[in-house]
């Protein structure tokens, strides 16, 4: 069946179309969905080794069966279990609103239905564990529920049923503000989704990255975007990762000994005049001849992210050549130099040294 057709499908309210569509992005991650119909309203299930995460997952099932639209469902009910539990172990339910009514801003949906209403300040930040290298043996009895702790229980379990009241002047910015993810929401969302390497240099070095990069996305990222994809990349020789929208993709940054990642680069979908993909990278090209160019860490990750989500908004076209980042290049160039110019140093140093002591010697015979 082709990603139309199933499309189509899910679109009329078939719940295999629909789990199938959850299925192609999260089972990458190990999360198995399984969805059911009951009268008007719509079970989806998510089964994975540890608890998945209800404070992402929840709102990111929501937010895609808005999209679709289904007429024939009035309400989706999402549930998260671990594999080979049969009681869930959270669940949370949501009034759908009809087609016309829906507006593809988040920042219009009321609080309750949205699914994420904690905002920054309500956050605790949480004790830092150690990276991947050197991390030690985990509670058994500790899952990622428990380890979310007070985060999980902000949410609604029921939907507000009470007649709509209509909003005045300020409760659009209010409710924006609301719907606003924080930064501990991003970095959960980053390691549920995010491509990343999971070994070796790289994946440490994500580990400390990821954090700086959630928080660049709740600093800039703004409320109505949601994020798909994300895989990590290189990007004028530098870590990053580069993030993709509804809208377009955006890279953030992480500059060697630097606090905080930046966003270097972001375009929407209107403005690319194609993407060329090969197994080292991928090439966005935009009008007047401007081009970028993003390099892959692990090439079974970034084949994953170009055939994902990805190939649903714009075609990507692929090549075998990608050319070389010149910025890589030119560093490599620059240790070159410095290291020729330090050895040049200290033989200079050695050199006078022993003529020195060649002079005493001979001023001072024995």
């Amino acid at each position: 069946m082709t990603q139309t057709e199933l499309l189509e499908l899910a679109k009329q309210g078939r719940p295999t179309a629909i789990a199938a569509l959850i299925n192609r992005s999260l089972e990458p991650k190990g999360i198995t969905a399984k969805a059911a119909l009951k009268g008007r309203c719509l079970q989806i299930t998510l089964a994975a080794p540890k608890v998945p995460n209800q404070k992402v997952l929840a709102g990111f099932i929501y937010q895609g069966v808005m999209k679709l639209a289904p007429e024939e469902i009035a309400s989706l009910k999402v549930l998260g279990l671990q594999t080979g539990q049969r009681v869930p172990a959270w669940s949370q339910e949501f009034k759908l609103s009809p087609q016309t009514e829906f507006s593809e801003e988040l920042s219009a949906i009321a609080p309750l239905e949205a699914p994420v209403s904690g905002t920054r300040g309500e956050r605790q930040s949480r004790p830092s564990t150690p990276p991947p290298s050197v991390k030690k043996a985990k509670n058994p009895g500790r899952t990622a529920q428990s380890r979310n702790g007070d985060r999980l229980q902000k949410f609604p379990q029921s939907v507000d049923h009470s007649p709509a009241v209509p909003p005045s002047a300020e409760q659009p910015a209010e409710s924006e503000r609301r719907s606003r993810l924080g930064a501990l929401d991003y970095e959960d969302l980053l390691r549920d989704i995010g491509r990343f390497p999971q070994t070796g240099k790289f994946s440490v070095d994500y580990y400390y990255a990821i954090p700086k990069i959630a928080q660049a996305l709740a600093e800039l990222m703004p409320s109505t975007s949601q994020i798909l994809d994300v895989v990590g990349v290189r990007y004028q020789g530098q870590l990053a990762c580069l993030v993709l929208t509804e809208r377009g993709l955006a890279c953030f940054s992480c500059p060697d000994f630097s606090r905080k990642a930046i966003k270097t680069f972001g375009v929407n979908f209107n403005k690319i005049s194609h993407l060329s993909a090969g197994k080292r990278g991928l090439s966005i090209y935009q009008p007047k001849g401007l081009k970028k160019h993003f390099y892959f860490y692990n090439k079974r990750l970034g084949r994953n992210f170009i055939q994902g989500k990805l190939s649903e908004f714009i075609s990507v076209e692929k090549t075998r050549f990608i050319p070389d980042d010149r910025h890589e290049i030119t560093l490599t160039l620059f240790g070159y130099f410095v290291l020729f110019l330090s050895w040049t140093i200290n033989l200079a140093a050695l050199g006078a040294g022993v003529w020195f002591l060649i002079q005493r010697m001979m001023e001072n015979p024995f």
